[in-house]
C-alpha cells in the first residue's frame, strides 16, 4: 500500500486502515484516491548530549566509515566532511568527541586518548574531522550505519528509543550537511534532503512526522541513468558512473513547523535561509492526510496480528490502521460486547450452577441482540452490516480466580479442561438462545440462508469438540450441561436458523472486571497474588489476590494454617516458602509474573494451552496475553506463535514484561536504593524546615494601595493591593457580587490566603504561574486593552497583578520584617537557608527540577486535548499544538 508522499507499508488484504472518508476500510476494499490518516510513531526516553546528537546527523549526511589494518589490528576510522564556511559546526563536534573519549576512558575503555581537531584541505575549501578512538566510533555504530556505502547509509533501530530533542537534533544535523533551502520566487518554496539511501529518506520521512511535518518522497531523481556529467576538479567537467538518487522535500506549512521545531544548525547560511523564506512567503495549510496511489498484490508471506488495547488502532509505518485480535468478522461491522463473572455461578458448596451459568446466557444474548436495532453506528457501512449479520460478543471473566478458588492450577491438565467445558456451556447456550430468538422473530439474520449450510457444519464441528474435553477433570453434571446446550442449538438452528452470525468472544475485560469485582480479566490468569498497581497521579496502589483463602480452604488448610500463610504473603508478596503450605499445591497458585521473592511463574506454552482448550467453543477470538519473561528471546518468542497456530489459535498477543519502560502492574515497589534515597532527602529538608521557620513580613499601618476596576463577560468586580514601602505587593482585596453572597465570601477568602503566601514571602510570579490560565466560568471578554479575554476570575486577576507588579518585585528581604522578629533571629534563619540549599542541591538538581516543572506547568496550564488523538496539547505562542501527533488548536 503506498501513498502520494511515499508512505508504505507491506499489509494483509484483510487489514484496515484508517481512511477520511469511510473511517475502517480493509486494504483490498480501498479506492485510488481515497485518503488515509498519517500519525508519527512518537517519541522515546533516551537522550543524547546536544552535539553528539548533532554529529550523528551530520555523519549520516557527510560522513563516513573506513577501515585500515595496522601490524595486524584492524582500525576504523569516522570522517565528516563539510564547507569550509561550516567549520564551526565540525569545532562542536571535535569537541564532544573529545569530551566522549574523556568519558569514556575514566570509565576504563581503551581508546586514542588524544584530543582530535578540524583540519583544512590545501586549498582551504573543505573543513574535514576524523577520529579513531575505538569507543567513540562504537558510540557512533550504535546509531548509524556508516560503512556500507553511500546507498547503505540508514539509522539503527535505536534512534526510535531516543526522546524528541535528540531526535530533533540528530535530524538538524542530518538537514544541516546534506539538506537545501529552495527558494523559486512564486513558483515555490521548500526545503529538500537528497541522498542516493532511499531507507534512510524513509527513515528521516517518518521521524519527521512524528514532529507533525508531512514529507513527501521523490524517488529515482535520475531516471535509471547510471553515469553523469560532473565537475572534474580541474575546473572542468567529465562523465562519472552514478548511483540512483532520490529526495525528499518539506513543503506548505510543514517548513514552517520544520524551522520551528528542527531547523538548521545556527552556524549554518541554510539557517538563515529558512528564516528569510518562511519571512517573506505564506503556505497553504499541510494537513497530515495523504492519498492513496498504488494497492499491489505481493503474493503470501507469514504474517503477525498486533493489539494495541486502548483506541485499537496503531500506527505502521506512519499509517493509522485497526487492531486485529479477537474480533474477526467482516469488514465494517460492529460487535456488541457483554461479559459474565464466573465467580457468581457458584453454589453454597463451591460447586458451578451449570443451570444458573445457561440462564445468565441466554438473558444476556437476548439483551445484545435488543441492542443492535437500538445501537447508532459510525457509518453506514458499519450499521448496514451490522443488522444484516447481527454479530454479537458473549464473554466471561474471572476464570483465573475461578479455577483457583476449586484449587486448580491455570497451567494444569485439569484446569483447561474444567475451563473447556464452561466455555462450551456458554457458547452452546447462546446459540442455542440465538435460535429461540430467531423462531419467535420468524426469521433470522439476513446473511444466513446464503450461509445456512456451512453454518450448521461449523456449529457440529462445536459440538464434536465437547467430546474431546477430558471427562476425568470435569464434573458430570457440567459436561451433561455443555452436551445438552449444544444439542439443543443444533436442533433448533437446523429447524429455525440463527439470530446471530456471531455469538461470543472472549475479550480482555480490563475496565468492566473492576467494575464487577473480579481479581482476574477474561481468561487470564492473576498477574501475581500480590500486585502494585501505578497511580496516573503518583504514588502505588497494593491489590491483593481475594481468592488465596477460598483456595486454601479447598486444598483442606485449617483456619490457623490459612491465616499463617496469608500474614506470610502480606509480609514476602509471595505465597512460596509460606508455613505449611505443601509443595504440590503451588501450582494452583502460580500467576503470570514471577513474585518479587520467589521464582515460579506460568510457562508462556502454559497460557496458549489454556487458549486453545477455550477456543473451539468460541466462535470470534481470544483477547489473552501470553506473559513472557524479561529473559525471553527472540526463537522463544517465535516458537510461541508457531505454538499458537499449531493449537488452531485464531489470535494471539505476546507480552515480555519489563519490555516497557513503565507498566501499570509490576510486582514489587521501587527498589530499596531509590527508597533510601528518598527517606535521605526527606530527612534532610525535615531539618530545613526545623532550623529556617517561615517568616512573616507585615504591612505598616499605613500602606499604599491601587484599585482596579474589572469586567468579565458583565460580571463587575474590584482588586485593591495593598503595598510595601518599596512598592512591592502585600495583600489583595476582592469585592464581587453582592456583600455575604458565595461569591463573595469565596473571593474574600481567596484573596486572604493570597495575602498571606505574599507576606510569608511566596514570589508574586509563582502565584502567577499557579494560577494564570485557569479555565471556568464566568470567563470571556474584558474591558482591558492588555486582557482582552479572561479564562476566569482568577486568571484575570493574576495576569494582572503580573503586568503590574511582576517586573517590578525584587527578592524578597527579610530584614523589611515588621513583626516581632529579631535580626540574630533573621541571620540564623538566612544561614541555615543557605546551608540547607547547599545540601540539597547535589540530591537531584532541584533547581533544574523546579525550572522544568514550572516550564511544562506554564505550557500546559490551559491546554485542551488534542480532538484527533486525545493527548495534552501545550501552548505554542497564541495558539496550542499536539506533540503526539502534530495538530494545532487555535492557529488559521
Amino acid at each position: 500500500l503506498r501513498t502520494r508522499a511515499g508512505f508504505e507499508v507491506r499489509i494483509t488484504g484483510n487489514h484496515q486502515v484508517l481512511t477520511q472518508e469511510r473511517g475502517d476500510v480493509a486494504v483490498e476494499n480501498l479506492a485510488i484516491g481515497e485518503h488515509l490518516h498519517l500519525q508519527g510513531a512518537g517519541f522515546g526516553h533516551s537522550a543524547l548530549s546536544e552535539n553528539f546528537a548533532l554529529a550523528l546527523g551530520v555523519a549520516l549526511g557527510d560522513g563516513c566509515l573506513t577501515r585500515s589494518v595496522s601490524s595486524g589490528n584492524m582500525q576504523e576510522i569516522v570522517i565528516l566532511t563539510m564547507a569550509a564556511e561550516e567549520k564551526g559546526i565540525l569545532n562542536r563536534i571535535a569537541g564532544e568527541v573529545n569530551l566522549q573519549k574523556r568519558a569514556l576512558r575514566a570509565v576504563g575503555s581503551v581508546g586514542n586518548g588524544s584530543d582530535v581537531h578540524v583540519g583544512m584541505t590545501q586549498a582551504s575549501s573543505v573543513s574535514r574531522l576524523s577520529f579513531s578512538s575505538q569507543p567513540v566510533v562504537d558510540l557512533f555504530k550504535q546509531y548509524v550505519v556508516l560503512d556500507e556505502g553511500s546507498d547503505g547509509k540508514r539509522f539503527t533501530p535505536a534512534i526510535y528509543n531516543l526522546d524528541k530533542a535528540s531526535i530533533a537534533t540528530v535530524i538538524q544535523g542530518l538537514f544541516t550537511a546534506d539538506g537545501c533551502v529552495a527558494n523559486y520566487g512564486d513558483k515555490s518554496q521548500y526545503i529538500s534532503l537528497d541522498s542516493t539511501s532511499l531507507e534512510l529518506l524513509q527513515q528521516a520521512q517518518l521521524l519527521l512526522l512524528s514532529f507533525g511535518i508531512k514529507a513527501k518522497l521523490y524517488t529515482n531523481r535520475r531516471g535509471g541513468a547510471d553515469t553523469a556529467m560532473l565537475p572534474d576538479g580541474k575546473g572542468g567537467s567529465r562523465e562519472y558512473p552514478v548511483k540512483e538518487t532520490h529526495s525528499l522535500r518539506i513543503s506548505r506549512s510543514s517548513r514552517f513547523v520544520f524551522e520551528r521545531e528542527i531547523g538548521f544548525a545556527p552556524e549554518s547560511a541554510k539557517s538563515a535561509a529558512l528564516k528569510a523564506m518562511n519571512a517573506t512567503f505564506s503556505a497553504y495549510q499541510d494537513t497530515l492526510l495523504d492519498e492513496i496511489v498504488e494497492v499491489t498484490e505481493l503474493g503470501e508471506e507469514a504474517v503477525y496480528d498486533l493489539t494495541e488495547p486502548i483506541t485499537h488502532h496503531f500506527v505502521a509505518n506512519g499509517l493509522v490502521v485497526h487492531n486485529c485480535s479477537e474480533y474477526m468478522f467482516l469488514n465494517d461491522s460492529a460487535c456488541n460486547l457483554a461479559s459474565l463473572n464466573l465467580m457468581k455461578f457458584r453454589s453454597a458448596d463451591g460447586e458451578f450452577d451449570s443451570e444458573g451459568f445457561k440462564y445468565g446466557c441466554r438473558i444476556l444474548i437476548t439483551a445484545q441482540e435488543i441492542i443492535i436495532d437500538s445501537a447508532s453506528y459510525p457509518t453506514p457501512r458499519i450499521g448496514e452490516n451490522s443488522h444484516d449479520y447481527r454479530p454479537l460478543g458473549l464473554g466471561y471473566a474471572n476464570l483465573g480466580a475461578l479455577l483457583m478458588a476449586r484449587g486448580l492450577p491455570y497451567d494444569g491438565d485439569d484446569g483447561r479442561a474444567y475451563a473447556g467445558a464452561i466455555t462450551a456451556i456458554m457458547t452452546g447456550e447462546a446459540y442455542y438462545q440465538s435460535s429461540v430468538i430467531a423462531r419467535d422473530h420468524g426469521w433470522a439474520f439476513p446473511g444466513y440462508a446464503k450461509n445456512a449450510e456451512s453454518f450448521i457444519d461449523v456449529m457440529r464441528m462445536h459440538r464434536k469438540a465437547v467430546d474431546d474435553v477430558n471427562t476425568t477433570y470435569v464434573p458430570k453434571e457440567m459436561l451433561t450441561a455443555a452436551r445438552s446446550s449444544w444439542d439443543n442449538a443444533i436442533e433448533s438452528g437446523v429447524k429455525h436458523g440463527y439470530r446471530n452470525a456471531q455469538a461470543t468472544v472472549l475479550a480482555p475485560t480490563g475496565t468492566i472486571g473492576f467494575l464487577m469485582d473480579c481479581d482476574t480479566t477474561g481468561i487470564e490468569p492473576d498477574i501475581a497474588i500480590v500486585k502494585y498497581k501505578s497511580l496516573v497521579g503518583g504514588g502505588v496502589l497494593k491489590i491483593v489476590n481475594n481468592t488465596v483463602p477460598e483456595a486454601l480452604r479447598r486444598l483442606g488448610y485449617s483456619q490457623a494454617q490459612s491465616d499463617k500463610i496469608i500474614e506470610y504473603i502480606d509480609k514476602n508478596d509471595t505465597i512460596e516458602g509460606a508455613p505449611e503450605l505443601k509443595e504440590a499445591h503451588l501450582a494452583v497458585f502460580d500467576c503470570a509474573f514471577k513474585p518479587a521473592n520467589g521464582v515460579r511463574s506460568i510457562h508462556h506454552i502454559g497460557h496458549i494451552k489454556m487458549m486453545a482448550a477455550a477456543q473451539p467453543f468460541i466462535s470470534g477470538a481470544i483477547s489473552k496475553t501470553v506473559n513472557m519473561p524479561t529473559e525471553a528471546t527472540p526463537e522463544e518468542i517465535v516458537q510461541t506463535y508457531m505454538e499458537g497456530w499449531k493449537l488452531g489459535l485464531k489470535a494471539i498477543a505476546i507480552y515480555r514484561d519489563g519490555s516497557k519502560r513503565t507498566q501499570p502492574l509490576s510486582t514489587k515497589r521501587e527498589d530499596t536504593e531509590k527508597k533510601s534515597e528518598v527517606v535521605a532527602e526527606a530527612q534532610v529538608i525535615h531539618k530545613i524546615v526545623e532550623v529556617a521557620k517561615p517568616l512573616r513580613r507585615k504591612l505598616p499601618d499605613e500602606r499604599a494601595s491601587i484599585t482596579h476596576k474589572f469586567s468579565i463577560a458583565g460580571h463587575e468586580g474590584y482588586i485593591t493591593v495593598g503595598m510595601y514601602e518599596d512598592r512591592t505587593p502585600g495583600e489583595i482585596f476582592l469585592t464581587m457580587s453582592k456583600e455575604g453572597s458565595t461569591i463573595s465570601g469565596l473571593m474574600d477568602s481567596f484573596a486572604t490566603a493570597i495575602s498571606l503566601s505574599l507576606q510569608y514571602g511566596v514570589p508574586l510570579q509563582t502565584l502567577v504561574d499557579k494560577f494564570s490560565h485557569a479555565r471556568f466560568e464566568p470567563s470571556g471578554y474584558t474591558n482591558n486593552p492588555n486582557i482582552r479575554i479572561a479564562k476566569s476570575i482568577t486568571d484575570y486577576i493574576f495576569r494582572w497583578l503580573a503586568s503590574k507588579f511582576v517586573e517590578q518585585v525584587p527578592p524578597a528581604d527579610p530584614t523589611l520584617s515588621n513583626g516581632d522578629e529579631t535580626p540574630i533571629a533573621i541571620a540564623k534563619a538566612k544561614t541555615a537557608i543557605a546551608a540547607a540549599q547547599l545540601t540539597l542541591a547535589p540530591l537531584g538538581q532541584e533547581n533544574e527540577l523546579i525550572k522544568r516543572e514550572k516550564e511544562t506547568f506554564q505550557n500546559q496550564a490551559d491546554a485542551p486535548i488534542c480532538v484527533d488523538c486525545g493527548t495534552l496539547m501545550v501552548r505554542n505562542g497564541a495558539c496550542f499544538k499536539c506533540l503526539n501527533c502534530g495538530s494545532v488548536f487555535g492557529c488559521s
